[in-house]
C-alpha cells in the first residue's frame, strides 16, 4: 500500500509538470503570434503614412509578409499597395534599408500609361500571345525625381540610362520557331525606340502539356538600330509561366 501511495504521486507529479509544460508551450505561441501579429499591423501603418506622405493619396496596404529571413540571414518586409479609390492596380511595396521603403507605385502608373500602345504593337506579331505587359523598371537612385510622375519622355531625358524600358510576352509552344525569334526582334525594336540607353524584352514559350519553357532574356543598353537575336537567345526551364 505505502509503494502504490508513492507510485500515484509520482504519477500525479509527472501529470502537473505536463499540464505545467503544455500550458508554457502554448502561452509561448500565444506570445509569438501576437507580437507577429503587432508587428504587421504597424509595418502595414508605416507603409502607408510613408506612402501618403510621398505623393499625397491615400493608399491601402494588404498581405504584409515576411521574406527571407532565416538563422544568420536579414530578410526584407513586402506588402502590397494600391490607392484607396482603385485607381491603381497593385503593386508592391518593401522595406528599404533599416527604416525606409521602397515602392513601384510610380512604374505601375508608367506601365499603365503605355499599355495602349503596347496593346495595339502586339497585333504586329505573328505569334499570339497569351498574356503580356509593360515593365518600365527605375533605379531606385532617382526615385525623388518622380515623386510627381513626369511624362515618360520628360524623364528619359535626363534619366534614361536610370530607366529599364521593358516588356514581357507569354505564348505557348513547343520550341522556338523564326516566327518567335522574328517577334522578338520586332519587340526589342520596340522597347529600344521607347528608350535607346536601357531597355529589355522577356520572352516565354510555355509549352504546351505545361511541364517546361523556354525564356528569351534580351537587353539594349545601346543606340545601335542593328538588333541580334537567335535561337541562342532562348534556354530552356522547368515549369511554365
Amino acid at each position: 500500500m505505502f509503494l502504490e501511495g508513492i507510485s500515484k504521486k509520482c504519477n500525479s507529479e509527472k501529470k502537473r509538470k505536463k499540464i505545467y509544460l503544455m500550458a508554457i508551450l502554448c502561452l509561448a505561441i500565444l506570445s509569438i503570434f501576437a507580437y507577429s501579429h503587432t508587428g504587421v499591423d504597424t509595418e502595414k501603418i508605416k507603409m502607408e503614412h510613408y506612402l501618403k506622405e510621398r505623393y499625397g493619396k491615400d493608399f491601402k496596404v494588404s498581405n504584409v509578409r515576411k521574406v527571407g529571413y532565416g538563422i544568420g540571414v536579414t530578410g526584407t518586409v513586402l506588402a502590397d499597395a494600391e490607392l484607396k479609390d482603385g485607381g491603381t492596380e497593385k503593386f508592391m511595396i518593401r522595406r528599404w534599408g533599416d527604416t525606409g521603403y521602397l515602392d513601384e507605385y510610380p512604374s505601375t502608373i508608367y506601365n499603365n500609361r503605355e499599355r495602349s500602345e503596347l496593346d495595339k504593337f502586339i497585333r504586329e506579331l505573328s505569334v499570339k500571345p497569351s498574356r503580356y505587359s509593360v515593365d518600365i523598371n527605375i533605379n531606385p537612385e532617382i526615385y525623388n525625381e518622380v515623386r510627381d510622375v513626369p511624362k515618360l519622355v520628360n524623364l528619359l531625358k535626363d534619366y534614361a540610362k536610370e530607366v529599364d524600358y521593358g516588356v514581357k510576352v507569354i505564348v505557348q509552344g513547343d520550341s522556338p520557331t523564326n516566327n518567335n525569334i522574328n517577334d522578338v526582334k520586332k519587340l526589342a525594336s520596340y522597347t529600344a525606340l521607347k528608350n535607346p540607353k536601357k531597355s529589355s524584352v522577356r520572352y516565354v514559350i510555355n509549352s504546351k502539356d505545361g511541364t517546361y519553357r523556354y525564356i528569351c532574356q534580351h537587353y539594349n543598353e545601346s543606340s545601335s538600330t542593328s538588333i541580334q537575336v537567335n535561337e541562342k537567345c532562348f534556354t530552356r526551364s522547368e515549369g511554365v509561366e
